[in-house]
């Protein structure tokens, strides 16, 4: 049982830590408030789990989970799925934004060239 209770040392000083790193980063605007929420909400998860590790159990036992263990493994996973999922959006997002700029430029290199003419035309 010490390495359990080292382990769940190990979660409240690392939760907190990364709570106060993202308050850090979302004070000086290197971060959006959606994802300060996101990463604030698990810091806080992490936090409870690691100080009251019934909850886990208990949470576990609700979708007939036997073992700790294997909870907060599918747990990690669904939060990768879920994390992977948004950069993805976020990305596609970025894609549509960078696509829309570079026809813009295109459009005005387009009109600055055509105007140079003109004017040399003239």
């Amino acid at each position: 049982m010490n390495f359990a209770g080292g382990l769940f040392a190990v979660g409240f000083i690392t939760a907190v830590v990364f709570a106060l790193l993202t308050l850090y980063l979302f004070i000086k605007e290197r971060m959006t408030i959606q994802q300060f929420l996101l990463w604030e909400c698990v810091s806080v998860i992490v936090l409870i789990s690691s100080l009251f590790p019934r909850v886990l159990e208990w949470t576990a036992g609700l979708i007939g989970i036997t073992q700790r263990g294997i909870f907060v493994l599918a747990i990690g996973i669904l939060g990768a799925y879920i994390l992977i999922y948004t950069l993805g959006v976020y990305q596609r997002r970025n894609d549509q934004m960078i696509r829309r700029l570079n026809q813009e430029i295109a459009l005005l290199r387009y009109q600055i060239e055509h105007s140079s003419l003109k004017e040399d035309e003239n």
